[in-house]
């Protein structure tokens, strides 16, 4: 288990992100948040370089606490969305 589990923030501009990046995950977000609501179960690995599966960290992500413009992809994590 990662002993600093990354968090959902709102963007700073101290760190420039692509417009359209924000927009894509904006709208991902949206879809899952439909997905959810109508009672469907929803779970997204995203992964790079092949990591082993005790590389793999599992995150439950509250959509209704987690904002879309907060809601962020990490590297080698299993998103589980309530």
């Amino acid at each position: 288990m990662n002993p600093h589990p990354p968090s959902f923030e709102e963007p700073a501009d101290w760190y420039q992100e692509d417009e359209d990046d924000i927009a894509a995950t904006v709208e991902f977000y949206r879809v899952i948040q439909s997905l959810v609501k109508s009672g469907h179960g929803v779970d997204c690995l995203c992964v790079w370089n092949n990591p082993s599966s005790d590389e793999v960290v599992s995150l439950e992500v509250n959509l209704g606490k987690v904002s879309e413009t907060s809601f962020r992809f990490f590297d080698n994590y299993h998103f589980v969305f309530r």
